[in-house]
């Protein structure tokens, strides 16, 4: 239904721009004026009105897909035991992680007593563009273990530019997934 809704409003405003460049041209034509030196001003206001954001919110995005967009791991679950073989047996498994967040992560998770899952989403100002850092760090010592950063833009379904909306672009979720798991599942018991 609101589909309809906002080809309807899309209708009505091309409608209405229409006649208005129309009447502009038709005025300076009146005058003896050039109707495109009147009527491209008019239009490219028209235009911009619902679109000012759109050709800058899909360069940015594509830029910082190209640059900033992807999956570094700085050490494995198996390297990470290797370094750590000492506290493996003190951590224990939970199936269901606390949560938490702080001034610098907008969503955490514990994963266990060493390792903790931590998100933070930041916004390219006045363009709807946004950056995930998600992180995977050794609580002792600071380090982060594996990184993802991943690009989206656009707005929610419910904002009137819907079709500003590009496809997330990013590492592949799933080895970042995988990842998340083993450090999770270090500590659970073989039994």
């Amino acid at each position: 239904m609101m589909f309809i809704a906002y080809l309807f409003f899309f209708l009505v405003y091309l409608g209405f721009s229409v006649f208005v460049v129309r009447k502009v041209v038709a005025a300076a034509r009146r005058r003896g004026r050039k109707a495109w030196k009147w009527g491209l001003p008019v239009a490219l206001v028209l235009y911009l009105i619902p679109f000012w954001d759109h050709v800058p919110t899909l360069v940015i995005h594509k830029y910082l897909c190209a640059t900033k967009a992807g999956l570094w791991v700085y050490k494995t679950p198996e390297e990470w035991k290797k370094e750590n073989a000492r506290v493996l047996a003190d951590l224990t498994w939970q199936d269901i992680s606390p949560h938490f967040a702080t001034g610098e992560v907008d969503y955490g998770l514990r994963l266990n007593q060493r390792i903790n899952y931590e998100r933070r989403v930041s916004t390219v100002p006045v363009f709807p563009v946004n950056i995930e850092h998600t992180l995977l760090k050794d609580i002792a010592t600071g380090d982060v273990l594996v990184r993802q950063v991943t690009v989206w833009s656009g707005y929610d379904s419910h904002h009137v530019k819907r079709w500003l909306g590009r496809k997330i672009c990013g590492p592949n979720a799933k080895t970042f997934g995988r990842l998340k798991k083993e450090y999770k599942e270090i500590g659970r018991s073989t039994e």
